[in-house]
């Protein structure tokens, strides 16, 4: 990790913790050395650089080729390991540098949604990460971050700004789509873990709303 991307990760979890209350939780669960995906829910343009700073080693991530089309924040986001990705149909460019990556010991930031959510729900995960990660072999760290979404009221503690990362999975060979969902599962568990800890009743509250279904 060069100083330069060192430093200004931390200046960037201290702004995080100073200005909207940061809590990590899990980072224990990211191996310190070889190829590692991180998969994580999305609902801002913000979670990259937020989680990228709390890792803890240098990650790569893939956004958006069309992010890439202005010089000036192409140049930034390259100097924070960026590198685009085509949307419409399989990139087979971006896989084949993402495996590259792995396979080289790199950690590697993915999205398995594909785009930003809205509403605070996950959406279905795309089989991009499950077929990665079947091809690397790489252990999978699923990841929850919570109100990057909703920074004005992190800021005056109405949200609580948190990111957890959860038990590495190891893919098996087979079917890739199906390790996509399981990764999705227990990004869902990461979530429902933060549900219950802001509202300690929330289960029985839903179990009690089935009842009368």
């Amino acid at each position: 990790m060069s100083t330069y991307y060192y430093l200004s990760q931390l200046f960037l979890r201290l702004v995080l913790w100073a200005l909207f209350g940061l809590r990590v939780k899990g980072r224990e669960n990211i191996p310190r050395r070889g190829g590692v995906i991180i998969a994580a829910n999305h609902i801002s343009l913000a979670d990259p650089p937020f989680i990228g700073s709390v890792c803890r080693r240098e990650a790569h991530y893939l956004a958006k080729e069309e992010l890439f089309r202005r010089k000036a924040f192409a140049a930034l986001i390259r100097a924070y390991r960026a590198f685009p990705l085509k949307r419409d149909g399989v990139d087979r460019g971006a896989i084949g540098r993402a495996i590259k990556l792995l396979r080289s010991g790199h950690a590697l930031l993915l999205f398995p949604e594909g785009s930003r959510q809205k509403g605070g729900e996950l959406g279905p995960g795309r089989p991009g990460v499950g077929l990665i990660a079947t091809k690397t072999g790489v252990p999978v760290v699923p990841a929850f971050i919570q109100s990057s979404d909703h920074l004005g009221q992190a800021i005056l503690r109405k949200r609580r700004l948190r990111i957890t990362f959860g038990q590495p999975l190891k893919a098996k060979k087979g079917d890739y789509k199906e390790f996509a969902r399981q990764i999705m599962g227990r990004i869902r568990e990461l979530k429902n873990l933060h549900e219950e800890r802001e509202c300690p009743f929330r289960g029985q509250l839903l179990a009690h709303k089935a009842k009368f279904k």
